[in-house]
């Protein structure tokens, strides 16, 4: 990564600008190292606050110092000089919905771009872009149809790495990207209608009926309350997967062998997950309710 703090700043406030030119108004700020381990976080954060405070941050995120990185599976024990991650969560008020599509290639790209206010470029790799929808009456359901329906990735928890900064990943230890703008369109907000005529959002899916079976303590594994995270993690990290799918793990567990509620495993998860911690309830009963649905259409967890 080849970058000044002076660029880096400058790019950050146009993203900044881009976020609350559709009506962003709050942020949590997090900073996670190249271990994945959480240094700081910061909830709530206005946007005078985050103005205020944005030069610091991103010169904490660009300044470099060794990280020693422990022997996995597939590389040895490492030391390598690398910055902070700097991640935002921005929030807006009801009215108005967020949809960040991550993972982008370049043909699905074109398909959202006439949508996008902001569009991002995150990494080398093919499938490096990331596209920012705001959607005038979303919702939930509304933002998983659109996932869907671009090919995005349907982890992606609404936390991105600010612009001018680097992408902190293992995988890119020999050379980190910087999150770069590709393109912005300042107060772009579209309707359901219009992105439902773009084509853009898949058909809406008939909402699967969770058995309704009440839970007696006896039904529970005695030996363990919850299942253990750290084997989720240690599983997704083996398969080169992300801490959504470890979380997205975690759930499934809990849900079908120690026959937690959606609510229970959701609010475990935030416990024991520094994902669910940086990005809040919703995401984690998000996660536990797809869980739940996963588990429910599971012919073998209804046969019990």
């Amino acid at each position: 990564m080849n970058t000044t703090g002076s660029t880096a700043l400058s790019e950050a406030r146009r993203m900044l600008d881009a976020f609350t030119s559709v009506g962003a108004d709050r942020f949590h700020v997090t900073f996670i190292n190249i271990r994945e381990e959480q240094t700081d976080f910061f909830k709530n954060r206005t946007v005078p606050s985050m103005r205020y405070n944005l030069a610091a941050w991103v010169r904490r995120s660009v300044t470099l110092q060794p990280f020693d990185l422990p022997a996995t599976d597939k590389e040895p024990a490492a030391t390598v000089l690398a910055g902070e991650n700097l991640i935002v969560r921005p929030y807006t008020p009801p009215s108005v919905v967020l949809v960040q599509l991550d993972d982008l290639e370049k043909g699905q790209l074109e398909r959202v771009r006439p949508a996008a206010f902001l569009i991002l470029r995150t990494s080398r790799k093919e499938r490096g872009y990331q596209a920012w929808l705001a959607v005038q009456g979303g919702d939930r359901e509304f933002t998983s149809r659109l996932k869907r329906g671009t090919g995005a990735d349907p982890s992606a928890s609404g936390s991105v790495r600010m612009a001018g900064t680097g992408n902190f990943k293992r995988a890119y230890k020999e050379d980190f990207p910087r999150v770069a703008i590709e393109e912005v369109h300042p107060g772009r907000i579209l309707t359901l209608a219009q992105l439902e005529n773009m084509g853009l959002a898949a058909p809406a899916r008939p909402k699967p009926i969770l058995p309704a079976s009440p839970l007696r303590c006896s039904d529970r594994p005695r030996r363990l309350a919850w299942p253990s995270y750290e084997r989720c993690l240690d599983e997704a990290h083996a398969r080169g997967r992300k801490r959504s799918s470890a979380d997205f793990t975690f759930c499934c567990i809990a849900i079908d062998h120690f026959k937690r509620t959606p609510e229970e495993t959701a609010q475990q998860l935030m416990e024991v997950s520094t994902k669910a911690k940086e990005n809040g309830y919703d995401y984690a009963i998000g996660q536990a309710t797809r869980a739940a649905e996963k588990v429910a259409a599971n012919p073998r967890s209804q046969s019990r």
